[in-house]
This record gives structure tokens, sequence and C-alpha cells, in this order.
């Protein structure tokens, strides 16, 4: 081997060097984006975690955190101010702040279905929404199934004012239940039916779909601002997020222990997770991530009646679009 091709230690440093410099700009070149849960981290927002833990966000560019929240209201005001990028969250709770001009937009759909329910023991003799006559039903104040009970139970052809509304802290809701304070509570069905059933008690869901109460359910929403300024982090933000969910679905375990080792306290218990997943699964829409028209306007009709809503606009296009989802 010749000076010429024989490796140096100060060629060699060099190299190192370089490829070190390289590195770091690789790091720095990380647009830093959060995104905002409705609430605690749970199995069907593991997907999530999966995409940070798989490097599948960083290698689109994007250094993603996850922001926890107490209620869907506070993480859609988060996303409108501009404190979280992005956000997951109910239709029915982003079209109630965009009715007061937010400045927010849906960009992709998770769960065609919001898997509202009424949720009863199994052993309760609570068969049909008709077996709801007399008897007491839990909710809290703010909760959106709670609050559309009136309307399931139209729906049924149930007078409203034959169910006892007991309103509770969320706190109190699963004690209650358990306890027999009430015979039924608002539910979500990919949520609480694992909860109860991981705590050996059998629970039926009556969801409020079945009765044609078509409502989108999870969706993904930012601001306006980022919107028009920067695209193709919205673009790449949604492809990532859907993708994490498509392999979630597949391998719904390593999703939860993405979950466990990234989400904190909240999602430990990964069989729960696996159990969440694998209900919210059922929930998705063909081609997964699409946002109908006809979805949205059923959505929005439901929010205008029973959540106090009548503003709401009729403009779909101000509402969603799905120009970034992956072509």
């Amino acid at each position: 081997m010749s000076w010429l091709t024989r490796p140096r230690p100060a060629f060699l440093a060099g190299l190192v060097l370089i490829a070190a410099v390289a590195e770091a700009r690789s790091v720095y070149a990380l647009e830093p984006v959060s995104v905002r849960l409705s609430w605690f981290a749970t199995g069907y927002t593991s997907p999530v975690f999966l995409g940070i833990d798989k490097g599948w966000y960083k290698e689109a560019g994007l250094d993603v955190t996850v922001q926890e929240s107490q209620g869907a209201n506070i993480a859609v005001q988060q996303v409108a101010s501009g404190n979280a990028t992005f956000g997951i969250v109910t239709a029915d709770a982003a079209i109630r702040v965009i009715a007061q001009d937010a400045p927010i937009k849906i960009i992709g759909t998770l769960a065609t279905t919001n898997g509202y329910c009424v949720l009863v023991k199994a052993d309760s003799g609570i068969n049909s929404p008709k077996d709801l006559v007399g008897k007491r039903y839990g909710s809290t104040a703010v909760s959106a199934p709670g609050r559309l009970l009136s309307a399931y139970l139209k729906a049924n052809n149930v007078p409203p004012d034959s169910v006892q509304r007991i309103s509770v802290d969320f706190t109190n809701l699963y004690a209650g239940f358990i306890g027999g304070q009430f015979e039924a509570m608002a539910a979500l069905s990919y949520d609480e039916v694992p909860r109860f059933e991981a705590r050996g008690i059998k629970v039926r869901c009556m969801e409020y779909a079945d009765v044609g109460m078509k409502m989108i359910g999870y969706t993904l929403i930012t601001d306006l601002s980022t919107i028009q300024n920067k695209p193709e982090t919205v673009r790449k933000f949604v492809a990532v997020t859907l993708k994490a969910h498509e392999y979630a679905f597949q391998h719904p375990e390593e999703s939860a222990e993405a979950a466990k080792k990234l989400g904190g306290d909240a999602v430990k218990d990964t069989q729960m997770s696996v159990a969440q997943l694998n209900a919210f699964k059922k929930l998705r829409g063909n081609p997964f991530g699409v946002t109908t028209t006809a979805d949205m306007q059923s959505t929005v009709n439901l929010v205008k009646e029973y959540l106090d809503v009548p503003n709401a606009p009729s403009d779909m296009s101000r509402i969603f679009t799905n120009e970034f989802l992956p072509k």
C-alpha cells in the first residue's frame, strides 16, 4: 500500500469530524412539533408513541413530543392558541370551537364513528334502549355521550324524561357505576369496556351509531397558520401518524409496549392497551384517514341540535380538508 492509498491518522480524524458534524446537523434539522391528546395516554393513542419509538417521525424530519390533557376542549384550545402544533380530538369537540371562530381545521380522520354508547353491566337485564326506562344514568356534566343521550333515546322511541340522569364528577363515575349508584353510564366503546373487563366486570355497550347517530370520532387537527405556512410539516405528520396507526392495528402488542415505554403510568397495563387499540380499530374508515362530506354533515347536524352549537359551520371546507393525506 503506497502513501497515497494508506489511511492516515489525520485523514481518518477528519472523516470522523465530518461525520459528527453531519449527524449534528441532521439532529439540528429536525423540526420540533407537539401533538396534544384529548386525555391521558391510552391504548388507542399508543400509535403516536409507536411512531416516535420506531423513529418514523424523525425520518420525516419531525421531532414529536406528546402532551396530555384533561378533556378535548383543553386540547383543542391549546392547538388553536398555538401552544400545540397538532391535536387528536373528536370531531364534535373540533366543531364546537370552530363555531367560535377558532383557527383550526381537521386534517384527517382516525375513527369514522365515535364509539359513544350507553354502558351497562352484562347481568343488569338491560338488553335494549327500552330497558332503560325507569333506570338511573350516570354522566359528567360535560360528557358528549351524556349530552347526546336524549337523541339516542328519541331515536329508540324512549321518552328522554323516563331515564333518571345523575351528574357526577369524573373521579366518581366508575365507582358510582360499580357500586350501583346508577345502572347505566356514558361511555366510549373502545375505552370503558376494556377498563371494566380488566377488573373482571362484564359490561355491554349500546352504541349510538347502531341507531343511525353517525358521528365522526377521533380526528387530527392543526391550526390554520400551520396549514398556510408549513404545509409540508402537516403533510409529513399526517402521513407518519396514519402509517403508525396502520402498523399498530396489525401489531397492537408493539404499540402497547411503545406507549408503556414513552407514555407514563397511564399506559403501564399493556394488556388493556391492546384491548383498547383492538376496539378502536373497528371504528376506522376505508380508505383510512379520509373525512367524507356525508359523515361530517351528519356530525354537524347532531352537534347543532344536541350539543348547543346552533352556529356550527355549514361550509364543510371550513371544518376539514383531505389535501394532506398521502396520495
